[in-house]
């Protein structure tokens, strides 16, 4: 506990690196004082930037959006959303071992960056393997979308994946995006799932990690734009689904819910218009599941 007379160096805020003495408390604060060119000056300063209180959780309002498809016949029959006809196809990916039932949603190629401006999306979810459903642009051989399914449910509503609000506000002030819009992740031409248990794995070869990912996807002629890496050795190995998608804006993924807000799906929207071949039909978009 802080007392009077207690020298500390301030935390943060205009008087941050500044060594001050405590006076008595105020307010929400302390009064202190400065020695500036060894004359005394007494300000008040939160408790916060002198580092005795941990500063409140940043509050952030984000806006709701509907999801840009019917994920469902998307899913299903992308040639009721795309033209031309065959333009997106619908197979089974890879299936993706889940250990911890923490499901982690980013950028690979960014893996050195994911305590900084590349944070990663995270939800729970029961262990177990789960079997992807990818949408392929035909025409690129790049992924549109793919989709886990991890209840037997029909979905009642779809919300954005985000991040906590603190990863949320410091990547829009490092993307230049208006904290309120919904949380986009960086996937500029590759995307990847994993369980949480895979990230001591990426954390200890993030420098190797991106050209592990461009070696395992580089040959689209004879190997599938969405592959599952294994990360060690151990048995059951964390791994890694990654998806070769585009070189373009920033994606948004997509958790299903039921009508109790018990996780039925999970998709990550690849899709960027002008990039994919194949073009929405106007009457498929801004569709409100």
């Amino acid at each position: 506990m802080a007392s009077p007379h207690d020298r500390l160096v301030v935390k943060a805020g205009p008087f941050v690196k500044m060594e001050a003495e405590l006076l008595a408390p105020e307010g929400a604060g302390w009064r202190v004082q400065f020695a500036i060119l060894d004359r005394p000056m007494e300000v008040v300063v939160s408790s916060v930037d002198l580092g005795l209180e941990a500063a409140p959780p940043p509050s952030v309002s984000i806006r709701a959006i509907p999801p840009p498809w019917d994920y469902e016949q998307l899913f299903a029959s992308p040639d009721a959303l795309f033209d031309p006809p065959g333009a997106v196809e619908v197979r089974p990916g890879p299936a993706l071992l889940l250990t911890s039932g923490r499901l982690l949603g980013f950028d690979p190629t960014n893996a050195a960056f994911l305590a900084e401006d590349y944070a990663p999306y995270e939800r729970s979810v029961a262990p177990g393997l789960y079997p992807s459903r990818v949408c392929l642009d035909v025409g690129t051989g790049c992924v549109c979308a793919v989709k886990l399914r991890f209840a037997d449910r029909p979905v009642a509503r779809w919300s954005v994946a985000g991040v906590p609000a603190e990863d949320h506000l410091r990547i829009a002030s490092r993307f230049n995006t208006p904290p309120e819009a919904p949380f986009a992740y960086e996937c500029r031409g590759f995307a990847a799932l994993c369980d949480a248990d895979a990230m001591t794995w990426i954390r200890e070869h993030e420098d190797t990690l991106p050209q592990a990912v461009l070696d395992a996807l580089a040959d689209r002629k004879s190997r599938a734009p969405d592959q599952v890496l294994r990360l060690g050795d151990a048995d059951p190995a964390p791994e890694l689904l990654v998806l070769k998608a585009h070189d373009g804006s920033p994606c948004r993924s997509w958790w299903g819910e039921d009508n109790d807000g018990n996780l039925v799906a999970l998709v990550a929207d690849l899709y960027n218009r002008g990039y994919h071949r194949a073009r929405a039909r106007t009457t498929a978009r801004n569709f409100v599941r």
